[in-house]
């Protein structure tokens, strides 16, 4: 899993890598809550890209597939 451009200022790319299927992709904040929420063929995306339209901090991306999930910090600089 790879997040770029990372500091950015609310928009950016999570490549999927080699994870396939069905997955889930989060925004989560600081303190656990959930920004946004994506379902997503990683068949047919390799990459995902998020406009966030939040304030300057740190943010986590989670992607869930099957019993596996990875988790990656972004930070966002407005």
């Amino acid at each position: 899993i790879s997040v770029y451009p990372n500091p950015t200022s609310g928009m950016f790319t999570v490549g999927l890598g080699a994870i396939e299927g069905k997955a889930t992709c989060q925004i989560v904040n600081a303190n656990g809550s959930i920004i946004e929420t994506r379902e997503i063929n990683a068949d047919s995306n390799s990459e995902i890209v998020f406009d966030c339209n939040v304030n300057s901090g740190v943010y986590f991306v989670r992607i869930i597939s099957g019993n596996n999930v990875w988790t990656k910090r972004v930070v966002i600089e407005k």
